[in-house]
Protein backbone atom coordinates (compact mmCIF):
# COMPACT_ATOMS: atom_id res chain seq x y z
CA UNK A 1 0.00 0.00 0.00
CA UNK A 2 1.28 3.38 -1.24
CA UNK A 3 0.80 6.91 -0.14
CA UNK A 4 1.34 10.73 -1.29
CA UNK A 5 4.12 11.84 0.65
CA UNK A 6 2.37 15.60 -0.04
CA UNK A 7 -1.22 14.49 1.56
CA UNK A 8 -1.02 11.39 2.64
CA UNK A 9 -3.66 9.98 0.35
CA UNK A 10 -3.32 6.35 -1.04
CA UNK A 11 -2.42 5.77 -4.59
CA UNK A 12 -4.71 3.90 -6.46
CA UNK A 13 -3.30 1.54 -9.29
CA UNK A 14 0.16 2.88 -10.91
CA UNK A 15 -1.15 6.09 -10.90
CA UNK A 16 1.76 9.02 -11.58
CA UNK A 17 0.05 11.75 -9.74
CA UNK A 18 -1.79 12.35 -6.78
CA UNK A 19 -5.55 12.81 -7.31
CA UNK A 20 -6.32 14.84 -4.08
CA UNK A 21 -3.28 17.21 -4.38
CA UNK A 22 -2.06 16.87 -7.71
CA UNK A 23 1.53 16.00 -6.49
CA UNK A 24 3.95 12.98 -8.70
CA UNK A 25 4.49 9.82 -7.39
CA UNK A 26 8.54 8.88 -7.35
CA UNK A 27 9.47 6.59 -9.89
CA UNK A 28 9.93 3.74 -7.65
CA UNK A 29 7.37 2.72 -5.62
CA UNK A 30 7.27 3.43 -2.06
CA UNK A 31 5.28 1.31 0.75
CA UNK A 32 4.20 3.04 3.98
CA UNK A 33 6.31 0.36 5.78
CA UNK A 34 9.24 2.01 3.87
CA UNK A 35 8.86 6.17 4.67
CA UNK A 36 11.56 7.43 6.62
CA UNK A 37 11.40 7.09 10.12
CA UNK A 38 11.10 11.10 11.59
CA UNK A 39 12.66 9.61 15.35
CA UNK A 40 15.37 7.31 13.56
CA UNK A 41 18.62 9.63 14.16
CA UNK A 42 16.89 9.89 17.98
CA UNK A 43 17.11 6.33 18.66
CA UNK A 44 20.62 6.45 18.44
CA UNK A 45 21.00 9.08 21.34
CA UNK A 46 19.80 6.13 23.74
CA UNK A 47 22.66 3.74 23.67
CA UNK A 48 25.07 6.65 23.98
CA UNK A 49 23.64 6.54 27.48
CA UNK A 50 26.05 3.96 28.22
CA UNK A 51 29.09 5.63 27.65
CA UNK A 52 27.91 8.96 29.55
CA UNK A 53 26.97 6.43 32.54
CA UNK A 54 30.62 6.08 32.82
CA UNK A 55 31.62 9.71 33.10
CA UNK A 56 31.39 12.36 35.99
CA UNK A 57 28.07 12.59 37.17
CA UNK A 58 28.20 15.14 40.39
CA UNK A 59 30.89 16.29 42.74
CA UNK A 60 29.88 17.17 46.65
CA UNK A 61 32.42 19.96 48.26
CA UNK A 62 33.02 20.98 51.73
CA UNK A 63 32.64 24.64 52.45
CA UNK A 64 34.94 24.24 55.09
CA UNK A 65 37.62 23.36 52.90
CA UNK A 66 37.56 19.85 53.02
CA UNK A 67 38.40 17.64 49.89
CA UNK A 68 35.72 17.53 47.06
CA UNK A 69 34.57 14.18 45.75
CA UNK A 70 33.35 13.33 42.32
CA UNK A 71 31.13 10.24 41.40
CA UNK A 72 30.71 9.12 37.92
CA UNK A 73 26.98 6.73 37.75
CA UNK A 74 29.32 4.05 37.72
CA UNK A 75 30.35 4.53 41.32
CA UNK A 76 27.31 5.86 42.05
CA UNK A 77 25.22 2.44 41.49
CA UNK A 78 28.03 -0.13 42.43
CA UNK A 79 29.22 2.31 45.98
CA UNK A 80 32.66 3.43 46.66
CA UNK A 81 35.33 3.89 49.24
CA UNK A 82 36.07 7.36 50.96
CA UNK A 83 38.48 7.91 53.10
CA UNK A 84 38.10 4.53 54.70
CA UNK A 85 34.24 4.80 54.56
CA UNK A 86 32.38 2.36 52.69
CA UNK A 87 29.56 4.86 50.84
CA UNK A 88 26.94 2.87 49.78
CA UNK A 89 25.59 2.11 46.07
CA UNK A 90 22.28 3.14 44.64
CA UNK A 91 22.15 -0.09 42.34
CA UNK A 92 18.52 1.01 40.74
CA UNK A 93 21.09 3.48 38.81
CA UNK A 94 22.31 -0.31 37.08
CA UNK A 95 18.84 0.15 35.10
CA UNK A 96 20.65 3.41 33.27
CA UNK A 97 23.13 1.22 31.68
CA UNK A 98 20.75 -1.74 31.05
CA UNK A 99 18.18 0.22 29.48
CA UNK A 100 20.72 1.87 27.27
CA UNK A 101 21.85 -2.05 25.83
CA UNK A 102 18.17 -2.76 25.26
CA UNK A 103 17.74 0.21 23.11
CA UNK A 104 20.82 -0.18 21.17
CA UNK A 105 19.37 -3.93 20.65
CA UNK A 106 16.17 -2.61 19.67
CA UNK A 107 18.03 -0.44 16.96
CA UNK A 108 19.53 -3.94 15.10
CA UNK A 109 16.23 -5.92 15.89
CA UNK A 110 14.60 -3.23 13.87
CA UNK A 111 17.06 -3.00 11.26
CA UNK A 112 16.53 -6.81 10.54
CA UNK A 113 12.57 -6.39 9.98
CA UNK A 114 12.62 -3.54 8.15
CA UNK A 115 9.06 -3.83 6.27
CA UNK A 116 6.89 -4.58 8.85
CA UNK A 117 4.97 -3.04 11.34
CA UNK A 118 7.66 -1.51 13.87
CA UNK A 119 4.58 0.40 16.41
CA UNK A 120 5.97 -2.40 19.26
CA UNK A 121 9.39 -1.62 18.87
CA UNK A 122 8.69 2.03 19.19
CA UNK A 123 6.40 1.53 22.07
CA UNK A 124 9.16 -0.75 23.81
CA UNK A 125 11.88 1.99 22.67
CA UNK A 126 9.62 4.67 24.68
CA UNK A 127 9.20 2.47 27.82
CA UNK A 128 12.93 1.58 27.63
CA UNK A 129 13.56 5.44 27.97
CA UNK A 130 11.04 6.74 30.04
CA UNK A 131 11.72 4.23 32.75
CA UNK A 132 15.53 5.24 33.42
CA UNK A 133 14.93 9.14 32.98
CA UNK A 134 12.47 8.75 35.67
CA UNK A 135 15.07 7.22 37.73
CA UNK A 136 17.52 9.92 37.37
CA UNK A 137 15.03 12.38 38.00
CA UNK A 138 14.04 11.26 40.95
CA UNK A 139 17.53 10.25 42.24
CA UNK A 140 18.76 14.31 41.31
CA UNK A 141 15.80 15.35 43.45
CA UNK A 142 16.58 13.67 46.30
CA UNK A 143 20.19 13.79 46.59
CA UNK A 144 19.44 17.88 46.58
CA UNK A 145 16.84 17.22 49.32
CA UNK A 146 19.67 15.08 51.48
CA UNK A 147 22.27 17.80 51.00
CA UNK A 148 19.16 20.33 51.90
CA UNK A 149 18.60 18.37 55.07
CA UNK A 150 22.43 16.84 56.24
CA UNK A 151 24.56 19.02 55.17
CA UNK A 152 23.96 22.07 57.43
CA UNK A 153 24.47 24.42 54.97
CA UNK A 154 28.34 23.54 54.32
CA UNK A 155 27.72 20.67 51.35
CA UNK A 156 27.12 21.94 48.36
CA UNK A 157 26.71 19.56 45.43
CA UNK A 158 27.30 19.90 41.61
CA UNK A 159 26.32 18.59 38.36
CA UNK A 160 28.78 17.83 35.83
CA UNK A 161 28.04 16.75 32.21
CA UNK A 162 27.76 13.32 32.11
CA UNK A 163 24.53 12.92 34.40
CA UNK A 164 22.89 15.73 31.87
CA UNK A 165 24.41 13.99 28.75
CA UNK A 166 22.54 10.47 30.35
CA UNK A 167 19.56 12.09 30.93
CA UNK A 168 19.39 13.95 28.06
CA UNK A 169 20.55 10.43 25.52
CA UNK A 170 17.37 8.81 27.31
CA UNK A 171 14.91 12.03 26.89
CA UNK A 172 16.07 11.68 22.87
CA UNK A 173 14.94 8.14 22.79
CA UNK A 174 12.07 8.37 24.35
CA UNK A 175 11.17 11.54 22.07
CA UNK A 176 12.33 9.62 19.14
CA UNK A 177 9.74 6.63 20.03
CA UNK A 178 6.95 8.79 20.17
CA UNK A 179 7.36 10.64 17.21
CA UNK A 180 7.70 6.99 15.43
CA UNK A 181 3.91 6.15 17.37
CA UNK A 182 2.60 9.43 15.75
CA UNK A 183 4.38 8.74 12.48
CA UNK A 184 2.80 5.14 12.06
CA UNK A 185 -0.47 5.96 13.46
CA UNK A 186 -1.28 8.72 10.77
CA UNK A 187 -0.31 6.59 8.02
CA UNK A 188 -3.77 3.83 8.35
CA UNK A 189 -5.67 7.09 9.29
CA UNK A 190 -4.37 8.85 5.60
CA UNK A 191 -5.48 5.59 4.13
CA UNK A 192 -8.67 5.72 5.52
CA UNK A 193 -9.39 9.41 3.89
CA UNK A 194 -8.99 8.00 0.00
CA UNK A 195 -10.63 4.97 -0.74
CA UNK A 196 -10.06 3.69 -4.19
CA UNK A 197 -12.53 4.22 -6.23
CA UNK A 198 -16.07 1.52 -6.67
CA UNK A 199 -16.57 -0.41 -9.97
CA UNK A 200 -19.83 1.78 -10.12
CA UNK A 201 -18.06 5.48 -9.77
CA UNK A 202 -15.45 4.33 -12.30
CA UNK A 203 -17.65 4.38 -15.15
CA UNK A 204 -18.40 7.86 -14.48
CA UNK A 205 -15.14 9.17 -15.84
CA UNK A 206 -13.73 12.91 -16.33
CA UNK A 207 -11.42 13.63 -18.90
CA UNK A 208 -8.43 15.81 -18.08
CA UNK A 209 -8.10 19.04 -20.72
CA UNK A 210 -4.48 19.07 -20.40
CA UNK A 211 -3.70 15.81 -21.55
CA UNK A 212 -7.18 14.48 -21.96
CA UNK A 213 -6.68 11.19 -20.28
CA UNK A 214 -9.58 9.70 -18.45
CA UNK A 215 -9.80 10.09 -14.56
CA UNK A 216 -12.47 9.75 -12.06
CA UNK A 217 -14.79 12.31 -10.86
CA UNK A 218 -13.33 11.22 -7.48
CA UNK A 219 -10.29 12.46 -8.19
CA UNK A 220 -9.61 16.76 -7.86
CA UNK A 221 -6.05 16.09 -10.02
CA UNK A 222 -5.09 14.47 -13.70
CA UNK A 223 -3.27 10.95 -12.43
CA UNK A 224 -1.18 11.24 -15.57
CA UNK A 225 0.08 14.94 -15.68
CA UNK A 226 -1.28 15.90 -12.47
CA UNK A 227 -3.53 19.28 -14.19
CA UNK A 228 -6.30 19.96 -11.57
CA UNK A 229 -9.96 19.06 -13.06
CA UNK A 230 -12.67 21.02 -13.84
Amino acid sequence: MEFCQGCGARRVSDNRFCLQCGQAFPEGRISSTQRASPGGMLAWAGPLALIFFFLPWITVSCQMGGPSMTFSGWELAKGIAVAGHNVPGQPSLFLAPIAAVILLGLILYAKGVEGTDASPIAIVQVVAAAIPLLLIVIKYISWIDDVRRNGGGLISMSLHAGFALTALAFLAAGIGGVLDLVDRGRSPAAALQVAPPAPHDVAQAAFCPQCGARNTELGKFCTECGHALA
